[in-house]
């Protein structure tokens, strides 16, 4: 069977993508490490503008003949105030600003890794759900057919029980038919009078009459009905004949 699909924890998943993402995060950080050396660049400039706008109102000062009054203060703070110092914050701000926007690129970088490695680990626990599903299934269908398989046997052991009872009674039922039949007292005593009979007028002789009478009682007649069954088998002129080999003769034997 094969192996379950291994479901990665968020960490190991977010270690697994971080070379997809270390390019894009060294570049930003490399221009999050220019950044004070961008901008301190550009204060510098704002500084040596400063010394060249204080020479410029220097010399202008000296030009109107004022130079004998001193430093031209008012003028220079003017300029701190409108060049100097808004070039200044200028700077600072988009320093700042440049470093927010590379905070968010990281961050976003971040977020995507992260969304990745979550799409990842919900992917492997799909796959593992899918899996424990189809083992289910298959355990479920070989439960199912081991039922059945175990339901056909016993079907054919009932079949087979059932088949050789058939057998069984087919078999006896032909013993039976080749098995010599036993006669019934009147069949019995009916083949030995149909041996004796001399005619339907003469009918049979005492002995036989009385042989007959034996085969009936062997065969579990009763002799009580028997002359009731076999009279007419007596000679009609012994029927009549009270005396000895009349029909007491018959009768009584």
């Amino acid at each position: 069977m094969a192996t379950a699909p291994r479901v990665q924890t968020l960490a190991e998943a977010m270690r697994d993508l971080d070379p997809a993402y270390a390019a894009s995060r060294d570049i930003v950080a490399k221009r999050q490490q220019a950044l004070p050396g961008k901008y301190d660049a550009q204060r510098a400039g704002i500084y040596a503008a400063r010394g060249e706008g204080f020479n410029t109102i220097n010399n202008q000062a000296t030009g109107r003949g004022a130079s004998f009054s001193g430093i031209p203060q008012d003028e220079q703070a003017r300029y701190l105030s409108t060049k100097f110092l808004p070039g200044l914050q200028q700077a600072d701000f988009q320093q700042n600003e440049e470093d927010l926007n590379l905070q968010g690129q990281l961050a976003g970088i971040d977020k995507e890794q992260r969304l990745g490695a979550q799409g990842r680990v919900d992917k492997q626990q799909s796959d593992l759900n899918a899996w424990n599903q189809m083992i289910a299934q298959q355990e479920f269908q070989a439960r199912e057919a081991e039922k059945q398989r175990q339901f056909q046997a016993a079907q054919a052991a009932e079949q087979r029980k059932f088949t050789a009872s058939q057998n069984a009674i087919a078999r006896a039922h032909a013993a039976s038919m080749r098995a010599p039949r036993k006669l019934s007292p009147f069949q019995s005593a009916m083949n030995v009078i149909a041996a004796g009979v001399g005619g339907q007028d003469q009918g049979v002789s005492v002995n036989t009459f009385q042989m007959a009478r034996e085969a009936y009682r062997q065969a579990g007649g009763d002799t009580r009905q028997f002359a009731s069954e076999f009279w007419k088998f007596v000679p009609k002129s012994r029927q009549r004949d009270d005396g000895e080999g009349g029909w007491r003769a018959y009768y009584y034997g």
